[in-house]
């Protein structure tokens, strides 16, 4: 605090007067704006959208049930999640750049079946769940999105436009040969993946 003061009267070449006066709230202000609101809307945050999250876990079974809402109850075996954990900013021999929101974090739990979880630290903090990550990523702003997201669906998705996709292919490349579409896949990296899927599926096809 008392730093700003020679810093505004040689920086900004005011007075000490004008240093003195206005110097100290301006550092306040700055720590206000910097320091104490991004850490009051990162907990925020975390709170609002772990809200009705509740992990129970069976250490002797081996087993975690995620509680998203009353009722609504998805438990699953410690091999059948993967976890990563999202940490504030990038750690490089063991110094990180320090944040007031550096204590916040979340860990990111995905099934077997695709399903996703998101567990902020405000409910449990890495050394407390079973499972050590597998992976840590860093970013300045780890913030959560949701507690819970079945990602089934959209994978499902994907998959159905992927195989409309190499079906249209296959037709359009019906009348190639074998020994055309095998000098073709000789030279895979000339084509992209879903049509190299669908040569691969017609001479399949015309093998038989």
């Amino acid at each position: 605090m008392l730093l700003v003061i020679p810093f505004a009267h040689y920086i900004k070449d005011k007075s000490w007067e004008f240093s003195y006066t206005y110097g100290p709230p301006i550092a306040v202000a700055a720590f206000i704006a910097f320091e104490i609101v991004p850490t009051l809307i990162f907990h925020l945050i975390h709170w609002t959208k772990s809200q009705g999250l509740k992990v129970f876990i069976d250490t002797t079974n081996r087993v975690i049930t995620f509680q998203v809402s009353a009722g609504n109850c998805y438990k699953f075996g410690f091999d059948d999640l993967t976890v990563i954990e999202y940490l504030t900013l990038y750690q490089q021999n063991k110094k990180r750049l320090s944040t007031s929101w550096s204590n916040y974090s979340y860990l990111q739990i995905t099934t077997t079946d695709n399903k996703e979880f998101q567990i902020s630290s405000l409910i449990l903090t890495k050394d407390q769940f079973p499972i050590e990550p597998f992976e840590t990523k860093y970013s300045f702003w780890p913030s959560i999105t949701t507690i819970y997201k079945d990602n089934q669906p959209e994978i499902e998705r994907a998959q159905q436009l992927q195989a409309e996709q190499v079906n249209i292919l296959k037709v359009k490349f019906s009348n190639l040969t074998m020994d055309e579409l095998k000098s073709r896949l000789e030279r895979q990296k000339d084509y992209d993946e879903l049509l190299i899927m669908a040569m691969e599926e017609l001479l399949k096809e015309k093998s038989y």
